[in-house]
C-alpha cells in the first residue's frame, strides 16, 4: 500500500542507537556501527547539505538581484521549487544526523520536524506539475502566455499548490489531537511517522489521498510532456532545438521518478531488507542518498544551469562579476554619454571600448534605437519587455560590452544605436510582431528565408497568428517531407549512371591518375551516359535492341510452333534463335566487363542496383551452360536439373536492364525503396482485412460445397477480393457469405486506396529530380565541349560561356524542392542536396541571371 511518510527511512535511522543490537518487529537486529562509518556517513550528509545550500541560495540571491526574473512565471516557479528543496533538504540532513545523537525526541518536535518534511515532500512533484503546464502553455498556446501566465496567477497557483501539499499534513494533526489524550503530547517518542500517527484512520485516509495524487500529477505529466513533444517536433526547423526539448523532458522525468520514490519508500525499502537483512545500514543509507540527495541536485541543473539567461546572471554572481544597476535621470545620462564619445573619439564611428554599466538604463526607461541594414526603427522599451527571451529582449537585460555585442553586430554609444547585419526588407514583420504580439508572413514569401529569419530574433513560430500560420506550416511541412525523402536517399536508390556523371569531380580526377585516363574516361562517359556524345547515344541505342532481343527470342522459344523434338521426346533448339541467344550473351558479358573495367571505383561498382541487374542477367546462363557441358541431361540430375530450368528463368531479369535508359524506371524503383513505410502499413491492412473476413467467410461457407473449407483457402479468397481482382473461382452462396464478401471487397477499395497518393506523390518527386539531374548532366556536357574545343580558355571566358549554354528549359527542370537552405553568418546559401552536379548548376543559373 502506498503511504506519504518522507522521512520514513530517517525515522528508521533514528533506531540506530549505540546499543549492541535492536530489535525490529522481533525478527530483525540491527548491529552497532563503527564509529568510522558513522562518522563517514554523517560528514558526507553535511557536505552535500552544505553544497546545495551554497548552489541554492546563490540561485535564490541572483533570482531577487534581477527584476526579469520576477516578473516571469517560469522563474517564480523555479524559485518556488529551489527554496523547497532547501527547506527538505535542511529537514532531512538534520534529522539523519540526530538521529545519532538522540534516539528519542519529544513528541511535539517530532511532529513539527515530520509534518514539514511531509509538506515539501508533496510540494515538489506539484510544483513540477505546475511548470509543466507553463511550459505547455507557452509552447502550445503561445498567444494566450502573456494573458494566461501572469504574476499574480503563478502566484495564486504556488498558493493552491502548498494548500494541497499542507491539507494531508493538518488533518493527520487534527485527528490525533481529537483521538489522542492531552497527555500523548508530552510524551518522549523515536521520530517515527507509524509511531506518530497511530490512528487507522490516518492510514487508510493517506492511502486514498495518495492515489489521487499520484494519478493527478502522473496524468498532467504524461500529457504535457507528450503534447509539448509533439509541438516542437513538428514545428522545429533544426535538429539541435529537437533534442535539447526532448533532452529536458527526459531530465524532467528521472526527477519526478526519483521524487515519487518517496511514496513507495516503505515498501521497497522492506523489501529489500527482508532479501538482504545484513545490509539493512546501507540500504536506509542508499535509499537516502537517492530518494531526498540526488533529486534536489538536479533542479539547479534542469533548470538554472540549462536555462542561458539564468546561466549568465548566475556565473557572473559566483564569479563575483555581478554589475549593480545605478538608476540615471535621462538629461544627466545624454550628456554623460557625449562626453564619453568626445573623450573616445572625435567622429562618429562604432564604439569598441568597454561599455559603462548604465549606458543601457536609459533604453529600459524610453527607447531602443536599431539598425537592420540600414533600415532605422525605435521601439518601446516596455514593449521589449513582453518578449525578454527574443533578441531585442535581451538588450535590456545587457550590462557590459560583451553582453551587447552577443546580442547585436555593433552599437553607437552616442545615438544609442543598435545594429543588426540582418536583411531590412524582413524586420517589418519583426517590428510588427513587438508591436501587436503575432506575427504574419506574405503569401510571396519564403517560408525557409523566414523560419531562418524569426529564430535569429528568437522569435517562436507559435506566435503566427492563424490567418498565417496554417499556410506556413502546410509549406513548411511539405518541404520537409521531401527534405527527408532526399536524407534518406542514396545513390543506388534515386540515381544510376547519371547520379554516377553529377560526382564528375571525384571520378574525373581518378581518371588523371591512371594510365591512358582520357580514354578510359571517354569510353566509361560512352558507356554510362548516353548524353555524353553521339557514339554514346548509339551505344544506348545498340543496347536496348540487344536487350529486346533477348526478350523476344525468349518468347519465341516458347511457342509450341518453333519448338521440335528428337526421337527421345527432348527439345531441340532452333539454331536461328540459339545463335541470337548466343550473340546477346556475349554482348551482355561485353558490357558488364566493360563496365568493371572502366569504373572509377570497382568495389562501389558491385553494389550499385544496375550492375546487379547485369550480373543476374549474364550470371545463370554462364551456370547452366556450365552444367549441360559437364553432366549432361536435365533428366539425368533430378532435383539439381529443376534447380538448372529456374537459373534459365532468370533470363526474364533482362527485361530490368532498360533501366538504365529509362528515366521512369528509375524513379519507380526509387520510389518503391523509399515507400516501404507506406507499403508495410499496406500490407498490414490487407492482412488484418484479410484474417477477419476469411474467418467470416469460414463460419458462414464451411458447410457448402463452394472451396471454402478451410481457413487457408479462405485466405485465398480473401486476398482476391480485397484487391478487387476478383478471378471468380471460389464465391460464396450463403446470404451471409454475400454479406462478408461485400464487406470484404469495400475494405479493400478502401484500404488499398490509402497508400496509393503517398507513393504516387513521392513518384512525382523523384521523377522531377531525375529529370532535374539530367539537365544538369546535359549542361555539364556542354561545358567540357566547349573547353575542349578551346585552346587556352581563361576562367572568365569559361564563366561566360557556360553561362551561355545554359537553356530555359535546363534552368526550368531544376525544382526549388531539391534547394537546401543553409544560413552561415546572415547569408543564406544555397546547395542542392546530395548531388554535386546542383551546386555547378546553381552557379550557371546565377551567372544566366545577371
Amino acid at each position: 500500500m502506498l503511504m506519504m511518510n518522507s522521512t520514513f527511512s530517517m525515522h528508521l535511522a533514528l533506531l540506530m542507537s549505540n546499543s549492541s543490537s535492536i530489535q525490529i518487529e522481533g525478527s530483525v537486529a540491527l548491529p552497532k556501527e563503527s564509529f568510522s562509518s558513522v562518522l563517514t556517513k554523517n560528514i558526507m550528509a553535511m557536505m552535500v547539505w552544505l553544497v546545495l545550500s551554497v548552489i541554492n541560495s546563490s540561485m535564490v540571491h541572483t533570482f531577487l538581484q534581477h527584476s526579469l526574473f520576477y516578473e516571469n512565471s517560469r522563474y517564480i516557479m523555479f524559485i518556488c521549487m529551489v527554496v523547497n528543496d532547501a527547506l527538505q533538504l535542511t529537514l532531512v540532513t538534520s534529522l539523519y544526523v540526530i538521529s545519532y545523537i538522540f534516539r528519542k525526541i519529544h513528541l511535539s518536535v517530532c511532529c513539527l520536524l515530520v509534518m514539514t518534511a511531509v509538506f515539501t515532500t508533496r510540494s515538489t512533484p506539484l510544483i513540477l506539475a505546475g511548470m509543466a503546464v507553463e511550459r505547455f502553455i507557452s509552447i502550445c498556446f503561445p498567444l494566450h502566455f502573456s494573458h494566461m501566465c501572469t504574476v499574480p496567477r503563478t502566484l495564486l497557483l504556488i498558493g493552491v499548490i502548498l494548500i494541497l501539499a499542507a491539507t494531508p499534513p493538518i488533518t493527520d494533526l487534527l485527528i490525533i489531537v481529537i483521538k489522542e489524550p492531552p497527555s500523548f503530547f508530552h510524551s518522549v517518542i523515536s521520530c517515527d511517522h507509524s509511531l506518530l500517527f497511530t490512528d487507522s484512520s490516518i492510514y487508510y485516509k493517506n492511502c486514498v489521498f495518495d492515489g489521487l495524487y499520484l494519478s493527478f500529477v502522473a496524468l498532467i505529466l504524461f500529457y504535457t510532456y507528450c503534447k509539448i513533444m509533439l509541438t516542437a517536433q513538428a514545428a522545429s526547423t533544426s535538429l539541435a532545438s529537437v533534442k535539447r526539448a526532448r533532452n529536458t523532458v527526459l531530465l524532467h522525468g528521472v526527477q519526478l521518478l526519483l521524487c515519487m520514490l518517496a511514496f513507495v519508500v516503505p515498501s521497497l525499502q522492506a523489501a529489500l531488507i527482508s532479501l538482504f537483512p545484513q545490509l539493512i545500514m546501507e540500504i536506509r543509507y542508499v535509499f537516502f542518498l537517492v530518494v531526498y540527495i540526488i533529486p534536489r541536485f538536479m533542479s539547479p541543473v534542469i533548470y538554472g544551469f540549462r536555462d542561458e539567461l539564468f546561466r549568465k546572471y548566475w556565473f557572473r554572481y559566483l564569479s563575483c562579476q555581478s554589475l549593480k544597476i545605478i538608476r540615471v535621470r535621462p538629461e544627466t545620462l545624454k550628456e554623460a554619454c557625449r562626453s564619453v564619445v568626445r573623450k573616445l573619439r572625435p567622429n562618429f564611428t562604432m564604439v569598441k571600448e568597454a561599455l559603462p554599466s548604465w549606458v543601457l538604463q536609459d533604453c529600459e526607461e524610453g527607447l531602443v534605437h536599431v539598425n537592420v541594414g540600414g533600415l532605422k526603427r525605435s521601439l518601446c522599451s516596455s514593449t521589449l519587455k513582453k518578449f525578454p527571451d527574443t533578441r531585442l529582449g535581451k538588450l535590456l537585460a545587457c550590462d557590459s560590452e560583451e553582453d551587447i555585442l552577443q546580442v547585436c553586430d555593433d552599437y553607437d554609444i552616442q545615438e544609442k544605436e543598435f545594429y543588426f547585419d540582418r536583411n531590412p526588407g524582413l524586420f517589418p514583420y519583426v517590428l510588427h510582431f513587438y508591436q501587436t504580439g503575432k506575427l504574419h508572413v506574405m503569401e510571396e514569401l519564403c517560408v525557409f528565408c523566414f523560419s531562418q529569419e524569426i529564430e535569429y530574433w528568437g522569435i517562436n513560430e507559435f506566435f503566427l497568428d492563424t490567418c498565417c500560420s496554417y499556410r506556413y506550416h502546410d509549406r513548411k511541412l511539405e518541404r520537409g517531407r521531401h527534405r527527408s525523402w532526399d536524407d534518406e536517399s542514396d545513390v543506388s536508390s534515386v540515381d544510376t549512371s547519371v547520379d554516377e556523371i553529377s560526382d564528375l569531380n571525384k571520378d574525373m580526377q581518378h581518371f588523371q591518375e591512371v594510365r591512358y585516363g582520357n580514354i578510359k574516361k571517354c569510353l566509361w562517359l560512352t558507356l554510362e551516359n548516353p548524353g555524353y556524345s553521339i557514339p554514346s547515344k548509339l551505344f544506348s541505342l545498340l543496347s536496348i535492341g540487344v536487350v529486346l532481343t533477348s526478350i523476344a527470342t525468349m518468347c519465341i522459344n516458347s511457342i509450341p510452333e518453333y519448338q521440335t523434338f528428337d526421337s527421345d521426346g527432348k527439345l531441340i533448339e532452333d539454331p536461328t534463335t540459339q545463335a541470337f541467344e548466343v550473340f546477346c550473351t556475349c554482348w551482355f558479358t561485353f558490357e558488364v566487363v566493360a563496365r568493371l573495367l572502366l569504373a572509377p571505383n570497382r568495389r562501389k561498382f558491385f553494389y550499385h542496383p544496375l550492375n546487379i541487374i547485369d550480373l543476374v542477367s549474364v550470371g545463370p546462363i554462364y551456370i547452366t551452360l556450365i552444367f549441360d557441358m559437364t553432366v549432361g541431361s536435365e533428366s539425368e540430375l533430378g532435383d539439381l536439373g529443376r534447380l538448372i530450368q529456374v537459373f534459365r528463368l532468370m533470363r526474364i531479369f533482362r527485361v530490368l536492364k532498360l533501366a538504365r535508359h529509362s528515366t521512369g524506371l528509375r524513379s519507380l524503383g526509387a520510389t518503391l525503396r523509399h515507400s516501404y513505410r507506406e507499403v508495410g502499413i499496406l500490407l498490414l491492412y490487407l492482412g488484418v482485412g484479410v484474417s477477419v473476413f476469411s474467418g467470416i467467410a469460414y463460419t458462414a461457407e464451411c458447410e457448402e460445397d463452394v472451396g471454402l473449407d478451410t481457413i487457408p483457402a479462405c485466405w485465398w479468397w480473401g486476398t482476391v477480393s480485397m484487391t478487387t481482382v476478383g478471378y471468380g473461382d471460389v464465391v460464396p452462396v450463403t446470404v451471409a457469405g454475400k454479406l462478408a464478401a461485400s464487406g470484404c471487397i469495400l475494405g479493400g477499395t478502401l484500404v488499398v486506396a490509402l497508400p496509393i497518393t503517398i507513393i504516387f506523390n513521392k513518384f512525382s518527386h523523384f521523377y522531377r529530380r531525375q529529370k532535374a539531374l539530367e539537365a544538369s548532366v546535359r549542361n555539364n556536357n556542354r561545358k567540357r565541349i566547349k573547353v575542349t574545343c578551346e585552346n587556352e580558355p581563361e576562367e572568365e571566358e569559361e564563366s561566360d560561356g557556360d553561362s551561355r549554354c545554359l537553356d530555359d528549359d535546363d534552368i526550368d527542370d531544376i525544382e526549388e524542392d531539391d534547394i537546401d537552405f543553409e544560413d552561415e553568418g546572415g547569408v543564406i546559401n544555397y546547395s542542392y542536396v546530395e548531388h554535386p552536379s546542383y551546386t555547378s548548376t546553381m552557379r550557371k543559373k546565377e551567372l544566366y541571371q545577371l
